[in-house]
């Protein structure tokens, strides 16, 4: 399997041959967490790359200033739920700012974003060493689906068809994200729903705590390593 899995770590996707994987795995949404002081310039432009961001001059707070993946101008999605090993980790660390969770919202993306812009896989996090650096590949519906690897485990952990086996899987779309794509906002119960409505327009804003914790089989990945 790691064979595979090496194989298809991280490649950009050409065409629209994801629809029918996208179709029967039952695939709604796409998300991509940042802070709230983020919100307005996304729902305004859209999710930009870093070198856009800096060309247009537009203010915005990094979230990720190291960037390990070595593609900073990548927009960084994951499917069904946020990659919370990595949410919790972003929490902790801007916590000492003050940031608190209500300071943070997750955004819902429509998946058609796979089917017109072009986007790399990797069925862990796209920093990790088996898939670092190999975002130049041409894409296949086999990578996408490697991100859902070994039915065994999935069965174990009781997954359903649309959550990827390791919950740091990553999708990195390659150009702008325009606004047009976002389906709702998602926030902590804590937060400012009647600001951040304001904020989101006719988008709509959902307070859910679970986009906030674990997955269900966090007991596993926390000793696992796959």
């Amino acid at each position: 399997m790691m064979l595979v899995l090496n194989q298809y770590a991280f490649a950009p996707k050409t065409g629209s041959d994801l629809t029918s994987s996208l179709r029967s795995r039952g695939i709604q949404r796409l998300l991509h967490f940042t802070l709230v002081d983020n919100l307005a310039s996304i729902i305004k432009y859209g999710l930009l790359g870093r070198t856009e961001l800096e060309q247009r001059q537009l203010n915005y707070i990094y979230t990720d200033n190291k960037r390990l993946d070595g593609n900073p101008n990548a927009i960084c999605l994951s499917i069904t739920s946020p990659n919370y090993k990595m949410f919790f980790s972003k929490r902790n660390s801007f916590s000492q700012l003050g940031y608190q969770d209500s300071d943070w919202v997750v955004i819902l993306l429509k998946p058609e974003v796979l089917l017109n812009l072009p986007a790399a896989f990797t069925f862990t996090n796209a920093a990790d060493s088996r898939c670092r650096g190999q975002w130049q590949r041409h894409s296949s519906r086999e990578a996408f689906e490697a991100m859902f690897y070994d039915e065994a485990l999935r069965a174990t952990l009781g997954l359903n068809p649309k959550q990827p086996t390791n919950p740091q899987a990553e999708i990195q779309v390659m150009r702008s994200i325009p606004s047009d794509w976002i389906d709702a906002i998602v926030c902590h119960p804590n937060a400012d729903i009647r600001k951040l409505q304001s904020v989101a327009g006719n988008l709509p804003v959902l307070p859910i705590y679970e986009a906030f914790a674990p997955r269900h089989d966090y007991s596993y990945w926390s000793v696992n390593y796959n």
